[in-house]
């Protein structure tokens, strides 16, 4: 039934993607420490580049956050790692889980697929990918419904169109599972931008693709910080509603299907009645004209009747109009 509806967020969860060397992860980092301040909490951040090592020592070159980020980490290129991982996060000791990156546990779910059992040009058979899919799926799922602040990031892929045999670039986009970026409330794209007075600097630019709050959505943001998306938190009111677990849902949609499957035996069921019915009438009758009422009735009821039926009627009428036939004599004979 419908409700009236209330927030329920109680958390940023935000998907972040750009090149290689575009700030995704130093940026990450700067929301972290400060969204764990904010919680009370620590960050659990998931390193499949281990990378760690130079955010978390003290870099006085560093103009940005010369000291290093305080972070617990768990290196691992493999889904089973990082599912197990999230799975036991405990939130009152975590405010903060950041994934770096999405796309290498993406890769590592389809490089698990033996050699064997791909295609001869190295490719997935689509049967296998319904193994693929799901623990990734579940990752996300985790991430998502957790009571935690979430940013995961991810590599980034130009996007091709076929123009007249062409390939034509229309946009980039993360480097993952297809519907990853609809899972997250927020979506960024880092960009360093080269100054133009001097090649060998870049500022690090945070272009929002998608914001559900609408306060940051089409914005482009220069030297993202905290500041970025703090006015967010303002939405935030501590409770995190978490949705329906897939096989919750599964089990319940299946009762449409019984009720699919019900329907058709009870249409089965009249279908066969009806057939043996005008069966009866059409071999018992006497005349043509009786026969052609019948052919009315069965016109009638035609749409509660399966094709097989009406299939089987149309033979007997046939030959019981031909029999009458045989037996009218002409007049005057």
């Amino acid at each position: 039934m419908f409700k009236k509806a209330v927030p329920e967020q109680g958390f940023i969860k935000a998907s972040m993607h750009g090149a290689s060397g575009h700030g995704k992860t130093f940026t990450a980092l700067l929301f972290a420490e400060e969204l764990a301040k904010h919680e009370g909490k620590r960050i659990a951040l998931i390193d499949t580049e281990n990378g760690y090592h130079f955010y978390v020592s003290d870099v006085k070159e560093r103009k940005v956050h010369p000291d290093g980020f305080d972070v617990d980490v768990l290196p691992t290129t493999s889904m089973v790692e990082a599912l197990d991982a999230v799975k036991n996060i405990d939130p009152e000791v975590y405010g903060v889980v950041i994934v770096d990156q999405a796309s290498t546990l993406w890769d590592a779910m389809q490089a698990a697929v033996p050699d064997d059992k791909k295609n001869s040009n190295g490719s997935i058979p689509m049967h296998l990918w319904g193994s693929i899919k799901p623990p990734y799926k579940e990752f996300i799922r985790i991430l998502v419904n957790g009571q935690y602040h979430t940013l995961l990031l991810g590599r980034q892929r130009n996007v091709f169109e076929d123009n007249a045999g062409h390939l034509k670039k229309t946009g980039v986009e993360m480097r993952c599972e297809g519907e990853t970026p609809y899972e997250f409330n927020l979506t960024i794209r880092m960009e360093a931008k080269k100054s133009e007075s001097d090649s060998s600097k870049s500022t690090y630019m945070a272009i929002v693709e998608k914001d559900r709050s609408g306060i940051l959505a089409g914005r482009t943001i220069a030297i993202p910080s905290y500041k970025t998306i703090e006015p967010i938190m303002v939405l935030l009111n501590g409770h995190h509603v978490v949705s329906e677990e897939p096989e919750e849902t599964a089990l319940r949609d299946s009762e449409l299907f019984e009720r699919q499957a019900e329907k058709k035996k009870e249409k089965s069921e009249k279908s066969r009645q009806l057939f043996n019915d005008f069966n009866s009438k059409i071999i018992g009758c006497e005349s043509l004209d009786v026969l052609a009422e019948i052919a009315n009735e069965i016109k009638k009821q035609k749409r509660y009747m399966q094709g097989e039926h009406t299939d089987s009627l149309g033979e007997v009428y046939k030959n019981r109009r031909d029999e009458l036939t045989k037996n009218i004599v002409p007049e005057g004979v």
